[in-house]
């Protein structure tokens, strides 16, 4: 299923791009009349592409782009449509992550392709933010002497090195890093730095006297 939510203070404006956009069977349609209204049910609604008007009463595009990224809220992909586009408006709207900006009044193919290349962008989004979310889950299984040892192993440390910081034996470091590759799926330190990337993690230190495991 594909979803999409247009926001457009028009009524005639609605209903147009409405029958623009309706007729894939697989397609979801969600009509809002203003920013607000969207805003205020986003959170419940599926991923999909917002088709917003910039020009509107009390909230416009623009603002309505950013109280989404203020909220950090990535499962909409954007394309602004209006019938004034302003160089400024554009590339305030591409800040806050639109997929393309279009000029009413537009023709059919000009909104297909606007919705192709936004599906396939809010697609990448979604096996990006599944990777993300993969690497933290693998992270945050880490024991934090496993943590310990993988920071020292980033960091270009031997396991002689390694040990003597963390005040364990060698063999105990061996262990450790061994562990931390059996839980994080990966065979050597290379892969592990990936997924460290992947999930965002700036490893920090934890006290050399804790115990682990």
């Amino acid at each position: 299923m594909r979803f999409i939510y247009i926001v457009d203070d028009d009524r005639i404006s609605r209903r147009f791009i409405q029958q623009a956009v309706s007729g894939d069977t697989g397609t979801v349609v969600r009509m809002f009349e203003n920013g607000l209204d969207f805003l205020r049910e986003a959170d419940d609604l599926d991923p999909g592409v917002l088709l917003l008007d910039l020009n509107m009463p009390q909230m416009d595009g623009v603002e309505v782009l950013e109280k989404l990224d203020a909220r950090g809220d990535s499962k909409f992909m954007t394309v602004l449509v209006t019938g004034s586009a302003s160089v400024q408006a554009a590339v305030l709207a591409m800040k806050y992550g639109a997929a393309d900006v279009i000029e009413k009044p537009f023709e059919n193919g000009t909104l297909g392709d606007a919705l192709t290349v936004a599906f396939g962008r809010l697609e990448a989004c979604k096996a990006t933010a599944a990777l993300t979310r993969d690497a933290r889950r693998k992270i945050e299984a880490l024991s934090p002497r496993e943590r310990d040892v993988l920071y020292h192993l980033f960091d270009g440390c031997a396991n002689k090195v390694t040990a003597g910081e963390l005040g364990i034996s060698p063999r105990t470091v061996e262990i450790y890093r061994a562990g931390a590759m059996k839980k994080l799926g990966v065979q050597n330190l290379a892969h592990a730095v990936r997924i460290a990337v992947v999930a965002g993690w700036v490893p920090v230190q934890t006290d050399n006297s804790q115990a682990g495991a």
